[in-house]
């Protein structure tokens, strides 16, 4: 199977390159053909680190990743350096005490975490003095 990493540049308000955000794509038509988001993350993973080369990829600037419900639960971000990685918690994830002490572990491991298409919802309030970045993408606020 070919796949093919995808990276889309993430700009801070002054619009400087802060990072990478890596997508998996199955082929040269730049589209995610459905695989399973566990897969897909694991690929992008494998891929950029150990065939690419992350330096290369980056430009030595942070990669971010989707990580899925079960990725966190395995503990698949504690496998790759901390400077290297912002460990992207979905909006699809639910707020929960599992959450909250997922991303109070990441932290004292000195990983960056950022909240991803995020929507103000009072229920992940106790998330905030863990998370680094939140995400929102600029055609949603002109």
């Amino acid at each position: 199977m070919e796949i093919y990493v995808a990276r889309q540049p993430i700009f801070d308000v002054e619009r400087n390159v802060v990072g990478y955000e890596l997508f998996y794509r199955s082929g040269k038509g730049n589209f995610y053909d459905g695989l399973n988001e566990d897969q897909a993350t694991l690929e992008v993973l494998i891929n950029s680190f150990m065939n690419i080369g992350i330096e290369k990829l980056t430009n030595g600037k942070p990669c971010f990743v989707n990580f899925t419900e079960n990725l966190l639960k395995y503990e698949v971000p504690l496998q790759f350096p901390p400077a290297a990685i912002v460990v992207e918690i979905l909006e699809t994830i639910s707020m929960s005490n599992w959450l909250l002490s997922v991303c109070r572990k990441l932290k004292s491991r000195g990983y960056t975490i950022a909240l991803d298409d995020f929507v103000l919802d009072g229920s992940y309030l106790p998330l905030f003095p863990y998370i680094d970045l939140v995400k929102v993408r600029r055609v949603d606020y002109p």
